[in-house]
């Protein structure tokens, strides 16, 4: 019996990648798909151009639901109301400026079928580089990643190595599990790393070993900020979803140790380049308490000192800035 696979799409301003995303859809050669896109307000063409491809879409997948919100309500609202729509028994995310290889439901159909007790699949991927066009073979495999499987709850506190576009879950267990409203009373940015997290307790994960989609890294992006402050900002917010968790449902001593440096070492970097003393100082006394190794010797000890003077932290942080311009390289890491 076929297995109707639901594709979640929220879409906001893609218009210059979602050729490739939609004709990766037709391509699938697993056919019992049903797309659930969302526009999210754009103000580009991308509204125009998923319905320039309405009819396509209706000829090939079994089933098609196009709607767009009026205004931008965000990417976790629009999540919880696109999941309203799913009528599969599997469902797969995938964000309008990625795009799929066209084996890629067939085999999250074929592994979940033949591992029943697993409720999440997901795969090794290629990453294309929107500012270079540069194309990275399989993000996990090009490093010898081994990557687990099974009960994976303690392995994602210490890295998320999930790259939503290539995951596919049975649908009961996230509706189950999965409140994406709640992610965004807590302040989560995005809802990825939060939704494995509490999927990971309830189901055991699967993984193939090749690349099934496209990561578009695209600078700019929710999860690429242009400025080093947006990226800091980013990096925190990760940091902070991983104390959230291990707060509530507990992990080893090495893994709670290794989140709260990593997020106190954020709150300092992000103090420092905000210019917030408060902060800076949460994370760097934090650090002197519990890890001094990790604060980096004198160069931090004197930042210390300058942030309580704004005139003396605002020059050096123009040098810092134009001695960073000066030796900047093009930004091309993805952060799962």
């Amino acid at each position: 019996m076929s297995s109707l696979v639901s594709i979640l799409t929220p879409c906001f301003e893609h218009e210059a990648y979602l050729e490739d995303y939609f004709e990766s859809l037709l391509a699938q050669t697993y056919r019992d798909v049903e797309l659930i896109l969302f526009d999210d307000g754009s103000r580009d063409r991308s509204w125009m151009i998923a319905q320039e491809y309405q009819e396509r879409l209706r000829n090939r997948l079994a089933r098609v639901v196009l709607r767009r919100n009026e205004t931008n309500l965000g990417l976790l609202e629009t999540l919880e109301r696109m999941r309203a729509e799913v009528q599969g028994d599997i469902v797969c995310i995938v964000e309008s400026d990625d795009f799929l290889y066209p084996t890629k439901t067939e085999e999250n159909v074929a592994f979940l079928r033949s591992h029943s007790e697993i409720g999440l699949v997901h795969s090794d991927a290629d990453l294309l580089f929107s500012k270079t066009g540069r194309l990275q073979h399989s993000r996990w495999g090009s490093r010898d990643r081994e990557i687990p499987v099974g009960e994976v709850f303690e392995s994602l506190l210490h890295e998320n190595f999930i790259l939503t576009c290539t995951m596919a879950c049975r649908a009961p267990l996230l509706a189950a599990y999965v409140d994406f409203r709640s992610y965004r009373k807590r302040g989560y940015q995005t809802a990825d790393y939060a939704m494995f997290l509490d999927l990971s307790r309830r189901a055991p994960f699967g993984y193939i070993d090749r690349p099934l989609a496209v990561y578009r890294v695209v600078e700019g992006s929710i999860s690429h900020p242009r400025s080093a402050i947006g990226r800091l900002r980013w990096k925190l917010d990760y940091y902070r979803i991983k104390r959230d968790y291990i707060r509530e449902y507990g992990c080893r001593d090495e893994t709670k140790r290794r989140a709260e440096s990593q997020l106190h070492r954020s709150l300092m970097q992000l103090g420092w380049a905000s210019g917030s003393s408060e902060m800076f100082n949460e994370g760097y006394s934090w650090l002197l308490d519990n890890d001094p190794a990790s604060i980096g010797g004198w160069a931090q000890r004197a930042r210390r000192l300058a942030i309580r003077n704004g005139a003396l932290w605002q020059s050096i942080r123009r040098l810092e800035t134009l001695w960073g311009r000066s030796r900047e390289s093009t930004f091309e890491e993805p952060r799962t």
